[in-house]
């Protein structure tokens, strides 16, 4: 499943966004709440709700302020790197987990005020355990673990799916890992088809790094042939659009094409300048895990092939033009241009244009100005391909 416009991972009870390492809830439907709570003896229905309304929010607000002071210590890092990298994860996660177990506490006191509506908030508290448990913290650890013999089948079942989100992140790039676990995976699904917290899983797997083209397309069959959730259906129709627009970007292929647009800097930007060379176009977003993961590789083209005839622009489909331009101060190799459309922050209308569902998309074009190769996605074999497309242009 590709990682598209909107890459915002909702439950159906609960939409759960991670937000460098907070996580910020809000509620999928108040109606719900009604149905989730009974009223107690002398209370009515409508006291309940307003009372879980205000918990909720509550709740919110706390993990709102956890999280902007994570994002202070992280600085331009992303959760992701601090899991990554050992140096950095043993500088930044000491200071970083206490203000993620503030948020377990108030998991913890919420469920236990509201033990009805308690499902709301389970799978996304074990899901913070399962990063916490990424950056060593031991109690988190034990508390996944003891999750999983509960007598509780939801408690065992989110505790089992915060294991196996570990165990993914662990794998590394390992084929076999990662084919035993989506086994895994696909028991559970055969059990409970209609299951939406297995598609969010799924889709945090298919977000969180470089894969082999055939465990990408595994995940992808079972979002879209198996899983029967609305969730799932969701996405399924949404895969649908994105064959269509495929078909669009794929038309685009040994033509002529011109990439305008601003710089971050505000100066203004077209491709035609750069006829005669071969021109690497990257689709990208800092937000975006395979595209920070095939960055290394982006960049060591620029250095091999720069003074050969290759120039590089990227496209970013950020939010935040502050957020663009922090993790370009801490990546100066960078150096080539960076186009940002401040009109339209978040996906790129040049992205759209062309049939643009997934990032990191890049486009090769020669020195005649024509598109010539597309690659979608990032693994090893994807950048391999990529040096491949480009050497021949060169010569």
């Amino acid at each position: 499943m590709v990682i598209s416009t909107n890459r915002k991972m909702w439950l159906t009870r609960v939409a759960a966004v991670a937000v460098a390492g907070g996580l910020f809830l809000t509620l999928s439907n108040l109606a719900q709440l009604h149905r989730a709570t009974a009223a107690p003896t002398g209370q009515t229905a409508p006291a309940v709700a307003k009372g879980l309304q205000k918990a909720m929010q509550k709740l919110q607000d706390a993990m709102n302020a956890q999280s902007m002071k994570m994002k202070d210590i992280l600085g331009t890092h992303g959760l992701g790197d601090v899991i990554a990298d050992p140096a950095l994860r043993a500088k930044l996660a000491p200071k970083i987990l206490p203000h993620m177990q503030v948020i377990i506490d108030q998991f913890d006191a919420f469920m236990k005020s509201y033990p009805k509506a308690a499902g709301m908030i389970r799978d996304v508290k074990y899901h913070e355990l399962a990063l916490m448990d990424l950056l060593g913290d031991q109690s988190a650890k034990k508390a996944i673990v003891a999750g999983q013999k509960s007598s509780d089948a939801s408690v065992a079942f989110s505790a089992k799916l915060a294991d196996l989100e570990v165990q993914w992140h662990e794998s590394g790039t390992s084929t076999a890992k990662q084919t035993a676990l989506l086994d895994q995976i696909q028991k559970l699904v055969k059990a409970d088809p209609t299951n939406d917290d297995l598609t969010a899983v799924l889709l945090g797997f298919m977000q969180s790094g470089p894969m082999s083209p055939a465990i990408g397309a595994r995940i992808k069959k079972i979002v879209t042939t198996e899983l029967k959730g609305p969730y799932a259906l969701a996405l399924q129709k949404q895969q649908h659009a994105q064959n269509a627009m495929q078909g669009k970007l794929t038309s685009l292929k040994n033509k002529p094409i011109v990439i305008n647009g601003t710089q971050v800097d505000g100066k203004p930007f077209n491709s035609a300048q750069w006829k005669g060379k071969v021109v690497l176009v990257d689709f990208w977003a800092t937000w975006c895990g395979p595209c920070r993961a095939s960055l290394p590789h982006v960049e060591s083209l620029y250095k091999k092939f720069h003074a050969k005839g290759l120039d590089i622009v990227s496209v970013s489909n950020d939010n935040s033009i502050k957020a663009l331009k922090a993790f370009l101060k801490a990546h100066p190799k960078m150096a080539w241009p960076q186009l940002f459309d401040a009109q339209h922050p978040g996906w790129s209308p040049m992205a759209a244009n062309f049939g643009i569902s997934g990032i990191p998309t890049q486009f090769v074009i020669d020195r005649h100005g024509v598109l010539r190769h597309i690659v979608v996605g990032y693994s090893p074999d994807l950048a391999a391909k990529l040096t491949a497309d480009i050497e021949p242009l060169l010569k």
